[in-house]
């Protein structure tokens, strides 16, 4: 599945999707519409009542909406080589529930606004029905993930050190499926790394606008670490060294999950979203726990 690779066209409205190994010449691909009233092939037999089936994501039941035209579910399953289709999350029956982001409600109304046109329902899920959680759809439990470069390093030294006759491999940063890879820059000749240091962020103000982004729970990972996004074949490594080093309480982890804190939601609807933007390049500046 990880051979699956989806983008969004803004300017055409519809959601591609390629699959096969990069530059493969047996690539395949697809067009959808992101909108939910489109009147096209495979949009029209898509979102019907008889269409809506319960599924388990993450241990929790939801409910979704399948696409039922036979160009959609052939695409996926002769691809996969398992009867299925494509299924997609109406907002407005949201059921699962993450921890508290301490969002406030003004910043959801602000955010109403700039939501993508065609993207999703402009509705916002209900309230949650237990205090204290928000709602979410089929993403992760946080929306942006966090990894250090500097922890990748001290990753694969450990990989190496323990590799049996050259056995093990070293990984890159991006099998952590990180969405702000951070790398720390040593001012001076003798200046080390400091990995695992984002075990202690509390916060991040990232840019020339110091954009604040608050520290939240660390990632938890799974097998799906072994795994070549690029080709699809599976190792044992990284997680077999993080399961060693990075063993907490019978749960393994690496990197930091963040969100956007809520301080940047004042002004969300003013002229300056450019204020709001992060790059490839920005200087970091993490605040710590116990500083």
């Amino acid at each position: 599945m990880c051979l699956i690779r989806p983008s969004i066209d803004i300017d055409k409205g519809v959601l591609r999707i390629t699959c096969g190994a990069i530059a493969a010449s047996d690539q395949v691909s697809l067009e959808i519409s992101l909108g939910w009233e489109d009147t096209s092939v495979i949009s029209t037999s898509f979102c019907a009542s008889s269409a809506k089936k319960s599924a388990k994501v993450c241990g929790d039941t939801v409910s979704l909406h399948a696409y039922t035209s036979p160009v959609v579910s052939a695409f996926f399953s002769d691809f996969l080589g398992v009867p299925c289709t494509l299924a997609r999350f109406p907002s407005q029956t949201a059921n699962r529930y993450s921890r508290p982001t301490r969002v406030p409600s003004t910043w959801q109304n602000r955010f109403r606004k700039l939501i993508m046109p065609g993207s999703f329902p402009l509705d916002l899920p209900p309230p949650p029905r237990e205090q204290g959680l928000t709602s979410i759809t089929l993403s992760n439990e946080s929306p942006i993930l966090v990894v250090s470069r500097s922890s990748v390093n001290r990753l694969n030294e450990t990989i190496k050190a323990n590799a049996k006759h050259g056995g093990s491999k070293t990984v890159a940063a991006d099998v952590f499926r990180g969405n702000i890879v951070v790398a720390e820059r040593l001012a001076h000749r003798g200046d080390i790394e400091q990995p695992y240091a984002e075990d202690r962020w509390s916060s991040l103000r990232i840019g020339p606008n110091q954009l604040r982004f608050d520290a939240l729970d660390a990632c938890q990972r799974c097998q799906m670490v072994c795994i070549d996004q690029f080709t699809g074949v599976r190792r044992d490594e990284p997680f077999s060294t993080l399961s060693k080093i990075r063993n907490f309480n019978g749960k393994v982890s690496f990197g930091r999950y963040s969100t956007l804190s809520p301080e940047e939601g004042e002004g969300f609807d003013s002229e300056t979203p450019d204020r709001r933007t992060i790059m490839v390049g920005d200087v970091v500046m993490p605040a710590y726990q116990d500083y």
